[in-house]
């Protein structure tokens, strides 16, 4: 993977993660930021969820690999050791073939207290959440919207979850029983 002009100034502070995982963290001082290179096979990334209830140390960022199968990574705020959470994610509703099964492309992702990641699933029409607390990469649940490209929780309700789609806004009234309520 060439690395991006900005990293060429800055000070590699090697490998914080395990090599197998194909990643690398460097610091720059300068401007107070960190920086993750992705696994050389990685193809997209779109989004990183946080939340303090479910993990104060770690952010959640779904990767695109393997020809478009998702993976979970986390990055730990205080060592940035970077990690493999768990995939490729996976659908469990029978109507997909295997293949269509783990070729997701995931934008928005969102993530509860209870360690749920929401994620929008744009290539099959589709908010999705996994649990990280067990990292089993198998879909939970399936909420069919129309092209979902970004999600967030309610911080007043988190039994409420929006995600925009296509051209409208989509309202989760209550994720867990998947209803959804479409908003102009």
């Amino acid at each position: 993977m060439a690395t991006p002009s900005v990293l060429k100034k800055m000070t590699r502070k090697g490998h914080v993660s395990s090599p197998a995982d194909g990643i690398v963290s460097y610091d720059d001082a300068e401007c107070n930021a960190s920086y993750i290179d992705l696994p050389e096979d990685f193809e997209f990334v779109e989004s990183a969820a946080f939340d303090e209830g479910f993990d104060s140390d770690k952010f959640y960022v779904p990767v695109q690999r393997n020809g478009c199968q998702t993976f979970i990574y986390s990055a730990s705020l205080s060592s940035k050791a970077v990690s493999l959470v768990c995939g490729p994610i996976t659908l469990k509703d029978d109507k997909w073939s295997e293949e269509e099964k783990v070729q997701l492309t995931a934008f928005g992702s969102e993530l509860d207290s209870n360690g749920r990641m929401w994620l929008c699933i744009f290539n099959r029409n589709l908010v999705v959440s996994i649990d990280l607390k067990s990292k089993n990469p198998i879909v939970e649940q399936e909420i069919e919207v129309f092209a979902p490209n970004d999600i967030c929780i309610d911080p007043r309700d988190p039994d409420i979850l929006y995600a925009v789609v296509g051209k409208k806004r989509a309202l989760f009234t209550d994720p867990s029983a998947g209803k959804v309520k479409m908003i102009c």
